[in-house]
C-alpha cells in the first residue's frame, strides 16, 4: 500500500485519542502503552520478525524471477512498484528505500491495524478471532492494489497480504509490541522495492 506521510498521521490518531482518554480514565501509562502495543516487547520476537521478513523476501525474490509478475506491473498507478520502478537498484537505494518504507508506510500501518485494532480485538475476542477480525480490516485497504494487478497474480497477492497480516498480528500478540512485525513490514515492502527497481 502506497501511503503518504498524512495517512501515517491519520493511521496514528485512533491511538492518540485513546491514550489521551485512557490517562485521563488514570489508567497507568504503562498500561496503556501495554495495551497499543508500544512497549519494547520479548526480544526473542524481533530475531522471529527478522527471519520470517528475510523469508518473506526470499519468497518474494523466487516469485519476481519465476516471471509469474508481468512486466507493466510496475507502470501500474497506485503500487508502490511505479514509485520505485525509476530508481537504480543498489545498497544505497535498498537503505533508502527501507527507511522510506519504514517510517512512512510500515510503521502507520502497524500503529493502527496491529497495535491499536489487534490490540483491542484480541483483548476482546481472544488471538484467534481477534487476529482474523484485524486481518480482514488490514486487507480492506490492500484491496484495490490487489485487484489492479494481472488476473494472473491477484490469488498470490491476496495470500500475499493475508499471510503477511496474519503473522505480523502474532508477532504483536506473542511479543506484546508492535515493533517486530514493523521490522517484518519494513523488510518484506523494501525487498519489494529493490525488485521494482530490478525489473
Amino acid at each position: 500500500m502506497n501511503v503518504t506521510l498524512p495517512s501515517f498521521l491519520f493511521f496514528s490518531i485512533p491511538s492518540l485519542v485513546y491514550w489521551y482518554f485512557s490517562k485521563r480514565k488514570g489508567l497507568p501509562r504503562a498500561e496503556i502503552f501495554l495495551r497499543l502495543g508500544w512497549t519494547r516487547g520479548t526480544s526473542r520476537y524481533y530475531w522471529w520478525a527478522i527471519g520470517l521478513g528475510l523469508f518473506l523476501a526470499a519468497v518474494g525474490t523466487l516469485v519476481f524471477y519465476s516471471g509469474v509478475i508481468p512486466h507493466d506491473f510496475y507502470k501500474t498507478q497506485g503500487t508502490g512498484a511505479v514509485y520505485y520502478a525509476t530508481w537504480h537498484a543498489s545498497i544505497s537505494t535498498f537503505f533508502l528505500a527501507l527507511l522510506r518504507e519504514a517510517i512512512v508506510v510500515a510503521l502507520g500501518e502497524e500503529v493502527f491495524f496491529r497495535g491499536f485494532l489487534g490490540g483491542l480485538l484480541m483483548r476482546k475476542f481472544g488471538f484467534v478471532k481477534g487476529n482474523a477480525i484485524q486481518l480482514l480490516l488490514f486487507l480492506l485497504p490492500h484491496l484495490p492494489i490487489v485487484f489492479l494487478l494481472s488476473a494472473r497474480i491477484w490469488p498470490l497477492a491476496m495470500l500475499s497480504v493475508t499471510s503477511f497480516g496474519w503473522i505480523a498480528g502474532w508477532l504483536r500478540h506473542r511479543s506484546t509490541s508492535i515493533f517486530p512485525g514493523w521490522i517484518m513490514h519494513s523488510l518484506g515492502n523494501a525487498t519489494g522495492a529493490l525488485l521494482a527497481m530490478s525489473h
